[in-house]
């Protein structure tokens, strides 16, 4: 049989709470499940308070944005889209306020910064679609 016990823990990253669990108490843990509810440590039934007070501990300690290995090398090199699409939206801003600069500059004098800080956006933009290109190859 096996003993169910609720964690005070409303969200977790399974994989990584179930291996420090595990590791803990190897031959009295069974596992982590989690429902709309919470996350509940399962113990074998020969499981004594010590263990339980164990398993509560670090479930209480744990830290759902910390990925196990095999997470984080899951992750490696994968584009982080939200920040791209964050710097994309900056750009567009930046190049359309220099493009009401450039038109209301008097002189081709006036309007040389201008070009010159819009060749460097594109050089960025360039850049930052030959990364994304090598990411999805």
């Amino acid at each position: 049989m096996a003993r169910i016990i609720k964690t005070t823990l409303n969200t977790a990253n399974i994989p990584l709470l179930d291996q420090q669990l595990k590791t803990a108490l190897p031959a009295k843990c069974y596992g982590v499940n989690a429902d709309a509810t919470g996350v509940y440590v399962v113990l074998d039934d020969s499981a004594t308070g010590a263990d339980e007070t164990t398993a509560l501990s670090i479930a209480t300690a744990h830290d759902p944005e910390v990925d196990t290995p095999e997470q984080a090398a899951e992750k490696v090199g994968k584009v982080n889209v939200a920040a791209l699409l964050s710097a994309a939206d900056t750009a567009l801003a930046d190049l359309a306020a220099k493009r009401a600069a450039f038109q209301s500059a008097a002189t081709l004098q006036n309007a040389a910064p201008l070009l010159v800080e819009v060749a460097q956006d594109l050089e960025g933009v360039i850049k930052a679609l030959k990364y994304v290109l090598t990411r999805i190859q």
